[in-house]
C-alpha cells in the first residue's frame, strides 16, 4: 500500500509516523484489461527468465496496479523514474507510462495493437 506521511511521531528507537493510506485510482474498461493482460504476460516472461523456470506463474487475476509495481521493481529504471511511478496512484496513468517506457526500450512481446481498440469487423483487404 502507498502511504503519505502526515506527521513524524518519533525517531527512536524506531521511526514512527502518522500516515494516510493512498488507494489506487482505477477505472474499469477494455483498454485497461488489455494492458493488464499484456503486462501480466510480460511479467510472467521476466519471472521465467530470471528464475530459469524455477518459479511458478503468478495468479492470472493480479490487479493492473500490482503488476505495474512488480515490473517497476524488477526493471533497472533510474531511481527517479521508479519513485515517480510509485507516487502515481492513477493506475491508468501508471500503466500507460510503464508501457511507453518498455516500448521505448524495445522490450520483447509488447505488441502495441493490444493496447488500442481494434476495429471490428476488420476492413476488407484489397486481395
Amino acid at each position: 500500500a502507498r502511504v503519505r506521511i502526515r506527521e513524524l511521531v518519533s525517531l527512536l528507537p524506531y521511526r514512527t509516523a502518522r500516515v494516510e493510506i493512498l488507494r489506487d485510482k482505477s477505472t474499469a474498461g477494455k483498454t485497461l484489461e488489455r494492458r493488464r493482460k499484456l503486462l501480466l504476460a510480460f511479467y510472467e516472461q521476466l519471472v521465467r527468465e530470471f528464475s530459469k523456470g524455477q518459479m511458478t506463474a503468478p495468479p492470472q487475476d493480479l490487479p493492473l496496479g500490482l503488476i505495474c509495481d512488480l515490473l517497476v521493481s524488477l526493471i533497472n529504471f533510474d531511481p527517479e523514474i521508479k519513485q515517480g511511478m510509485l507516487e502515481e496512484t492513477d493506475v491508468a496513468v501508471r500503466s500507460e507510462r510503464l508501457l511507453e517506457m518498455l516500448k521505448s526500450m524495445n522490450a520483447p512481446g509488447l505488441d502495441d495493437t493490444l493496447d488500442r481498440p481494434r476495429k471490428w469487423p476488420p476492413a476488407q483487404s484489397v486481395n
